[in-house]
């Protein structure tokens, strides 16, 4: 029979004494329950630091998808609970808990140091998979997530195994297991909350210490904490003496000390080269001139031997003075401002190159509020102030450190356009710039009839989730205008109301000095040029959106779609599904006007010479030299005059050379087009803007056909932009259209240029019939000559 209900088994009572006697002859001689919990916050400090250095240098090699993240986080879960694991089966027969834990914070640190190197070879192995013939999304993140697993396991599992031995240390007693179990994770915790703040906020942004020597810091307190462990430790039985002791710890520090002295600093130039996007960065022609591993992210810049430069963040490349980029960058910010000329407060999330907002600023602008979250763009974007005209040196422009979202969630201002300009939606916590609660959000802070741009890219996305953010765009506005700017780069213009091109008002836009002078930037003088970029609005693109997804922040899919097309060949892709339908653009004013019927002529050449590009890959793709070649003529012939074009063909003939295709009379018509092309609307200004003035004069004269009459002057106009007498003649045309704002528009930019011929002025301004409907207004110069 057993004992008597509520008394214990003599051979428990024996186990329990037996525990307590070992327990008392494990604990530490020379620390206290207080000093273990700090070691152990401090080892949880380093494997934070550990962890926010790893994953920031990894995305340079894996990129900034959501997918890149969940395998760092993942391997360094798996390695954490693997330790764990194991450890708990040992932890009760150790008969020196200390020595062990000494030995696996040593063991961490040096694994973590020689791992170091590897680092730096990664993004070599990602560039090569990447580039591969037939390369793929899911064979290179499975490369990824091996070459991690590989580099994070050892120093993991170690860590892992220090929670059950460090609880063993700390109070062994099994009475007391939850309450030891807590007091430990707890110091952890702050240990770890603490490294993460630290390595993110001091150590990493700091030029003196960054990612690579966070490494090295948090390996010399692994070994520090290891030591203090190790030599607390009192001997048991055959236990190693002190000198031994010493001499392994030592060794260890010298191992350390040899590690780092040997290892070469990571290249920056590869670190930063994008390897994850399958293709070639910069090279032996490019030098890194900026390099700034920041709270948020590692922006850095490089420069050409030709004075190109280029910015990249996280190894993506975000902005250049290449001119694609130029052009993209350039039209984001002067399209919406050419739809709503009168606009006057805006707000631009995304500085990058600040391109955009010195484009925005041209235009005419009272305020310019930038929200840019990122400090390492905005101080690299002061390498682009030569070809940005400095936007932050400009009183009009209010910079403000945040993230785009937030920064209009708390603003109460209401602006007149909004350009939306982030980085790609592949990159994770993008995507929450492209759901409906975001353009919910933008919308209710615009000015009635206000405009939302919005930017996007083609290349590398599948068509489902381009329509996706048209069609979540379209639900939310009602009335969407589609533009691309460089090939398969493109800008939404998004609004409650509809949105008709004013085809006069792009001319009077046109007139602005500085204005032009960011337009000639990139090739551009003359309003019809424009046309070349016009796509399409919500309307043309009805059937295919229909059946199109939309975007919301509880089914963030884009996210975790986008990712999945990097590598994929998708130029083409989009542009075929936007231009495979007809669209002829809205005007305002009269559809049958001179310059409106200009207007679409040069959309539909503009649109035609897309499809026969479009044609000419088609064509390459099956193999058909001849035919793509034919196409590219085509495409040539059709917008000679488009940046856009040229430079595509361009890269299609320079790609048949390279594989040994005779393609010189292309190459020659593409250097006599180079050459003559451009500026096509400057070139023989006179006699051509004396001719139209007064066929436009003669016509306001004798009171003939208004809309021609204005055709003719804004034509001279753009031509002779200081002309106070083409400019007066043409405020004499609007008169008799009896557009009011014009009239008195033009009026003041004829006195701006000076126009003085006082015994003309003095009479005409007061006598003339066409201006008797303005003269009660303030505007209105009177009878005065306009100085």
């Amino acid at each position: 029979m057993g004992p008597p209900p509520g008394e214990p088994k003599k051979s428990t009572k024996k186990a329990k004494k037996r525990r307590k006697r070992e327990a008392r002859e494990t604990l530490p001689a020379g620390l206290s329950g207080r000093t273990i919990l700090l070691l152990y916050g401090l080892s949880g400090f380093a494997a934070m630091a550990y962890q926010v250095a790893w994953t920031r240098a990894l995305i340079l090699s894996m990129g900034s998808s959501t997918y890149s993240f969940s395998t760092i986080v993942s391997c360094y879960i798996f390695g954490l609970a693997g330790g764990s694991l194991m450890m708990t089966r040992w932890v009760d027969r150790l008969r020196q808990p200390l020595a062990v834990a000494g030995g696996l914070q040593g063991l961490i640190a040096l694994s973590a140091l020689f791992v170091v190197p590897l680092f730096g070879e990664l993004p070599k192995v990602v560039a090569r998979a990447a580039s591969a013939e037939g390369a793929d999304f899911g064979s290179v993140l499975f490369l990824e997530a091996a070459w991690v697993f590989s580099l994070l396991i050892l120093p993991t599992l170690c860590m892992g195994a220090l929670l059950p031995l460090v609880c063993r240390i700390y109070d062994p007693s099994p009475e007391k297991t939850g309450r030891s179990v807590g007091d430990v994770y707890a110091a952890n915790t702050a240990g770890t909350i603490l490294g993460a703040a630290l390595a993110g906020f001091v150590l990493i942004p700091l030029d003196t210490v960054g990612m690579e020597r966070t490494i090295y810091l948090a390996s010399a307190l692994n070994l520090l904490v290891g030591s203090c462990f190790l030599l607390a430790q009192t001997p048991h039985k055959k236990a190693s003496r002190k000198t031994t002791r010493y001499a392994l710890l030592g060794g260890a520090w010298l191992i350390a000390a040899l590690a780092i002295s040997v290892t070469e600093p990571w290249s920056r130039e590869l670190m930063t080269s994008g390897p994850y996007l399958g293709r070639p960065s910069g090279g032996s022609d490019w030098d890194l001139v900026f390099y700034r591993e920041g709270i948020d992210a590692t922006v850095s810049v490089e420069r050409s031997r030709r004075g190109e430069v280029s910015l990249s963040v996280n190894g993506k490349a975000d902005a250049s003075t290449l001119d694609d980029d130029m052009l993209t960058q350039t039209l984001i910010g002067v399209l919406p401002m050419l739809q709503r000329p009168a606009a006057r407060e805006v707000c631009l999330i995304g500085l990058g190159s600040g391109v955009s907002a010195g484009a925005i600023l041209a235009a005419g602008v009272d305020r310019l509020d930038v929200a840019e979250i990122s400090g390492g763009v905005v101080d690299a974007s002061r390498l682009f102030d030569p070809f940005s005209r400095a936007p932050l040196d400009d009183p009009r422009t209010e910079l403000h450190r945040a993230d785009g979202r937030n920064f209009l969630l708390l603003s109460d201002r209401r602006y007149d356009v909004i350009v939306s300009e982030p980085s790609n939606p592949w990159i994770s916590g993008i995507a929450n710039l492209f759901t409906a609660e975001f353009f919910e959000l933008s919308k209710s802070r615009l000015a009635p009839g206000g405009i939302h741009a919005q930017w996007l890219h083609g290349y590398s996305m599948a068509p489902a989730n381009f329509a996706a953010v048209l069609h979540t765009l379209e639900e939310v506005f009602g009335y969407v205008q589609v533009w691309e700017m460089a090939l398969d780069d493109y800008l939404f213009l998004a609004s409650t109301e509809p949105l008709a091109i004013d085809v006069e008002g792009l001319y009077f836009s046109f007139s602005q000095p500085t204005l032009q002078q960011v337009m000639e930037q990139v090739y551009i003088t003359h309003p019809l040029q424009l046309a070349n970029h016009y796509v399409g609005d919500d309307e043309d693109m009805a059937s295919w959106l229909q059946t199109a997804s939309s975007l919301t922040d509880d089914k963030p899919y884009l996210e975790f779609s986008a990712p999945r097309y990097l590598l994929d060949v998708t130029q083409g892709r989009v542009a075929e599904k936007l231009y495979g339908a007809g669209s002829e653009p809205l005007l305002a004013g009269d559809p049958a006007g001179a310059l409106q019927q200009r207007f679409l002529a040069a959309a539909e050449r503009a649109r035609a010479g897309a499809r026969s590009f479009r044609d000419s890959q088609k064509a390459g793709e099956r193999g058909d030299v001849g035919t793509q070649i034919s196409a590219l003529s085509d495409a040539l012939d059709a917008v000679p005059e488009d940046l856009r074009t040229l430079h595509a063909v361009s890269s299609e003939v320079a790609a048949l050379t390279g594989s040994g295709v005779d393609a010189r009379d292309l190459e020659a018509r593409l250097q006599k087009v180079s050459d003559s092309s451009w500026p096509f609307a400057r070139s023989s200004p006179w006699p051509m803007a004396e001719a139209l003035a007064y066929a436009g004069r003669k016509l306001v004269d004798e009171g003939g056909n208004m809309g021609e009459a204005t055709a003719h002057l804004l034509r001279a106009w753009l031509r002779a932009p200081e002309d106070g007498r083409v400019i007066y003649d043409l405020a004499r045309a609007y008169a008799a259209r009896g557009d009011r704002d014009r009239t008195l528009q033009l009026l003041g930019k004829a006195r701006d240029v000076g126009f003085v011929d006082a015994g003309f002025i003095d009479t005409d301004l007061a006598t003339e019939p066409l201006f008797e409907p303005f003269r009660d207004d303030p505007a209105f110069p009177g009878n005065q000559a306009i100085p």
